[in-house]
């Protein structure tokens, strides 16, 4: 089961994501590091967790502030596969992700302006992969796009859209379960989408503690489990 440590970055510096209320983040502090700089705060977690992927929020991109950005391309250079969620909006936003075989851009239904934005990607970068991200707050999916979708299909035909455009790698994100230490509350959206689609790539988080959670979520079809408080916190060690 691959563990990826994840990055909050606001204002240049690691913050810690608390129930999804980004504007109670506040830097972090760490068992791992006494630092909040991404890329010292990135090399501690990926020690302490063995991981060779991060994924990385750019929460001022994401909440379209114009932040300067050099150490997303320090990151990149990290040697670890990076997912980064760098709020895009539209193909032509992919111009500010760093052009990089480590980097993978993440593109989340809170941001994209439109559904034809992952076709819009496939013509715009041909060979590049794109992962979609889908986060939850407040019981239902953030971003315009699934309020303008059916009732009866609502995120799941973002999902597909997504897949059918050429996005195989699925990222299921509860924010008000991150930070908590509550347990994943993710499983069953990880069973069903694996259950209707066994090629899809998913990755989940929010709320894991520790080794059981990460089964369990294993269990529910998950192929990546995403992390942070827990190894700030020392709850999820590297495993031997």
């Amino acid at each position: 089961m691959r563990i990826i440590p994840v990055l909050d970055v606001m204002g240049g510096v690691v913050v810690r994501a608390v129930g999804g209320r980004r504007e109670e983040y506040r830097p972090i502090q760490s068992r791992l590091t006494n630092s909040t700089e991404p890329v010292a705060v990135a090399k501690a977690m990926l020690e302490a967790s063995g991981a060779t992927e991060l994924y990385v929020a750019d929460l001022d991109a994401i909440a379209g502030r114009a932040v300067g950005t050099a150490w997303a391309a320090d990151l990149a250079r990290c040697g670890a596969l990076m997912w980064l969620d760098a709020g895009v909006r539209t193909a032509a936003d992919l111009a500010r992700v760093p052009d990089s075989p480590n980097v993978v851009p993440v593109c989340s239904f809170e941001t994209a302006r439109d559904i034809g934005l992952f076709y819009q990607i496939k013509d715009y970068k041909l060979c590049r992969r794109v992962a979609v991200s889908l986060e939850w707050a407040g019981g239902r999916v953030l971003g315009d796009l699934e309020r303008r979708t059916p009732e009866d299909v609502r995120w799941w035909y973002l999902v597909e859209e997504a897949m059918h455009a050429g996005c195989s790698d699925v990222i299921l994100l509860d924010l008000d379960a991150v930070g908590t230490a509550g347990g994943p509350t993710t499983t069953k959206y990880c069973r069903g989408l694996k259950q209707t689609w066994p090629h899809l790539r998913i990755m989940t988080g929010g709320g894991v503690r520790d080794w059981d959670d990460v089964r369990r979520l294993e269990d529910a079809g998950a192929d990546a489990v995403l992390v942070a408080s827990a190894l700030h916190d020392g709850t999820l060690t590297r495993q031997p």
